[in-house]
């Protein structure tokens, strides 16, 4: 099975990284593109050009056997992927007070901005918590810090 970056070197077609995706100029014949405008995904031969909306797969379009069990799985992992990223995460627990005093020589609004809060059941009693976040945004763990300053 040949890759897209192979293919594309056979046909020599210029190409650049863009992404997860491979930048070229349109491989539709009625498009006389002067800037590369189509993306290719490396993995999956699917092109779309952003100019003409010329679509396909690379694979079809020069005849190329590709396993379909190797797309579909390579599909079936983005879609987990998706998943996984677009998660809800974990919520602040019910009834939670926010940390709002100095301590250790950290002022409250230090604590404030990292959302640093008191909570009474048995996993957060007795500790100063936070919510550890992903890039994204969500909470994905607390840690909590008891107050004799061991974990």
């Amino acid at each position: 099975m040949s890759s897209v970056e192979e293919i594309l070197r056979e046909k020599n077609i210029y190409y650049k990284f863009s992404g997860k995706d491979l930048l070229i100029k349109c491989l539709n014949p009625d498009h006389d593109d002067g800037n590369p405008s189509m993306r290719i995904d490396r993995v999956l031969g699917i092109f779309n050009c952003f100019s003409c909306g010329y679509k396909g797969s690379l694979f079809k379009h020069y005849g190329v056997q590709v396993s379909e069990t190797a797309i579909r799985a390579e599909k079936l992992k983005r879609i987990m992927e998706s998943i996984r990223s677009s998660g809800i995460g974990l919520n602040m627990p019910e009834g939670y007070q926010t940390f709002d005093r100095d301590w250790r020589g950290i002022k409250a609004d230090t604590y404030k901005k990292f959302s640093a809060f008191y909570h009474f059941s048995p996993n957060f009693s007795g500790r100063v918590n936070f919510p550890i976040k992903s890039s994204s945004g969500r909470i994905v763990a607390f840690q909590g810090r008891d107050e004799s300053g061991t974990l």
